[in-house]
């Protein structure tokens, strides 16, 4: 619906005043559609100035239509927002009230508990006999939904005036054809394929034009009216998977009410709906997961790094210990040197064979250059440096006659710093 995805990005930029009207036009559309009760008092209550009034009534007919749909996700959600615009009118017992219901539906909403400790800490700051921290709700709020007949009047009285005046079909067959619908005997079955997830809604004789619908990625809404008077909602919030609404489509037959769901992408769906947390609600339970498998992760990689290390190639040597690992030399290395300094014990003690092979090349250079001649030295210097590090000469008599060019291994390939 076009005026409920400009309400969303006008509600996301700020512009409060243009969310507002547009929600309004959609809940014109589709006048039980939650989400846009939600958020079109979130639009009035952040409005400058902010209306509290409409914001608490919007707040309370998504509650109303929430509890009719017997969805606990939804009626803790909603809940919320209606106990947030009570405390902003300071009505801190009310909210209080409204909390507690939120806590016993959802307790893990991420917002409850630094709602529930603000409503706690001004309950507190009140005096004793304080109107602020009376209690005067109930749990279902004692508001009407609004009907298409009251959103658009005009509409209603020329279907009235076109009806009278075109010999609309006789009041009994109205009442044959609506009376099989009762809440009770309606019942709903499914299927999927790869592409897309079919549900049948079963219930005889239902006009098209009574029936309303929403598509979402994450939900699907679909509402008629039934004999006895109340509305049959059949909502799924959240869906398994994401669908596509655009190509989605809801056909209403003789005997049924068929709903075909386009699959955002190719998943097998193992219910109707997700038991996964809204994006409201706490993730402690996905984070414990998430900890555990990071926990997995971690000793996959140290049983990795244990193999490599009982892999590492040793090396060939002259040393009379044998061929050494150099790999494991560098670590052990790292943790004697640290021990250095306190003395002598069996685990810091070495000789003086053992830290020439400990210190490997970089010793080995530094022996060759102090032991070197001034023209070896200056062989050595020019050399490593006019190759950037990739060759070593003490041939003075060579290297001073040319510029020693940059020279990498086999296989590599030599790059400048900012590259």
């Amino acid at each position: 619906m076009d005026q409920a995805r400009r309400g969303e990005e006008a509600l996301k930029a700020g512009d409060y005043a243009t969310a507002a009207r547009e929600y309004t036009a959609a809940i014109h559309q589709n006048p039980r559609a939650v989400s846009y009760y939600q958020k079109r008092s979130t639009a009035y209550r952040r409005s400058s100035p902010p209306d509290y009034a409409n914001a608490l009534k919007d707040a309370e007919v998504a509650v109303k239509l929430a509890i009719q749909r017997q969805n606990r996700t939804l009626i803790g959600d909603t809940q919320l927002d209606r106990a947030i615009v009570l405390f902003q009118l300071e009505r801190y017992g009310d909210a209080a009230f409204v909390f507690a219901i939120v806590r016993r539906k959802n307790d893990k909403l991420k917002t409850l508990d630094i709602w529930e400790a603000k409503t706690k800490n001004k309950l507190k700051a009140l005096p004793e006999g304080d109107k602020k921290a009376e209690v005067t709700m109930t749990e279902e709020p004692d508001v009407r939904v609004p009907t298409e007949a009251d959103l658009n009047p005009d509409a209603g009285a020329q279907e009235s005036t076109k009806s009278a005046g075109d010999s609309p079909l006789p009041a009994t067959n109205a009442a044959t054809t609506v009376a099989p619908l009762l809440n009770s005997k309606i019942r709903n079955e499914w299927y999927q394929n790869p592409s897309h997830v079919f549900i049948t809604i079963f219930a005889k004789g239902v006009s098209p034009d009574s029936v309303t619908h929403q598509f979402e990625e994450k939900s699907t809404e679909v509402s008629f009216p039934v004999s006895d008077g109340s509305t049959y909602d059949f909502t799924l919030d959240p869906l398994y998977g994401p669908i596509n609404p655009s190509n989605s489509t809801c056909t209403v037959f003789s005997t049924k009410i068929e709903l075909k769901l386009e699959k955002k992408r190719t998943l097998t769906w193992k219910a109707l709906e997700s038991d996964d947390l809204s994006p409201k609600e706490s993730t402690e339970e996905n984070d414990s997961k998430l900890k555990t498998s990071l926990t997995a992760q971690e000793k996959e990689n140290t049983a990795t790094k244990t193999i490599q290390q009982a892999k590492a190639p040793a090396y060939p040597t002259s040393s009379r210990s044998g061929p050494k690992n150099w790999d494991k030399i560098a670590d052990d290395l790292t943790a004697v040197r640290k021990d250095k300094d306190d003395g002598p014990t069996e685990e810091n003690t070495w000789t003086e064979a053992d830290e020439d092979e400990l210190d490997g090349p970089d010793s080995f250079f530094k022996k060759l250059y102090a032991g070197a001649s001034d023209d070896a030295k200056r062989a050595m210097m020019k050399s490593y440096v006019e190759s950037n590090g990739t060759a070593l000469s003490t041939d003075w008599s060579d290297v001073s006659k040319r510029k020693v060019e940059t020279a990498p291994p086999d296989g590599m390939e030599a790059r400048k710093w900012n590259e």
